[in-house]
């Protein structure tokens, strides 16, 4: 039997790792955690688990290891593509709709990771204009239908580049916020 074993975010599927991020270690065992990780990472049943040689398991786990401790910042992948359809990330966050942020906004506060790929079908949508690097998406509407698409299709290295993207934009708005409200005060 032949076991696929992730080695970079490229190979996991954002669905994939929706069902790791899901797991409670703080109430697993730590060999529970190992078996369960390898399961929610190698997709491979309880049944198959326990035929495979600890010493296996112990290998597939280390390997899964290695490119969960990669925490280097992942670029934003502004345009890609799924099913020969190309999605484009929404480029001018201060033209964001209403919907679009109230959308967001709730998905973040029940649970970003539980809703990721939600918060992914808000800032992906599918290009209507194309013309060389500029674009434009497909209006909001509040559809979810890229939803199952994107868990199944959708690779974590561009979850974590437009997290990352959102993270850095939120630092810099803390830090022009203080920088105005220092200068406010003096």
């Amino acid at each position: 039997m032949k076991v696929t074993i992730p080695t970079n975010w490229n190979d996991v599927k954002l669905g994939v790792f929706q069902k790791y991020s899901q797991l409670n270690f703080d109430k697993l065992n730590d060999f529970t955690a190992k078996i369960e990780t390898v399961k929610a990472f190698t997709g491979l049943s309880n049944v198959i688990l326990m035929s495979i040689p600890l010493k296996q398991l112990d290998g597939i786990y280390k390997d899964i290891g290695v490119f969960l401790k990669d925490t280097k910042a992942k670029p934003l992948k502004k345009i890609i593509k799924i099913d020969e359809v190309e999605y484009g990330f929404h480029n001018y966050m201060d033209e964001m709709t209403l919907g679009e942020f109230a959308d967001i906004d709730e998905y973040v506060k029940s649970g970003a990771w539980k809703n990721i790929a939600k918060i992914m079908s808000v800032l992906y949508r599918p290009i209507t204009k194309k013309n060389g690097k500029r674009y434009t998406i497909k209006e909001y509407d509040g559809d979810l239908e890229r939803v199952k698409l994107f868990e199944n299709k959708m690779t974590m290295d561009i979850v974590l580049g437009a997290t990352g993207f959102f993270l850095r934009l939120g630092g810099e708005l803390m830090m022009n916020l203080n920088t105005k409200t220092t200068q406010k005060t003096k």
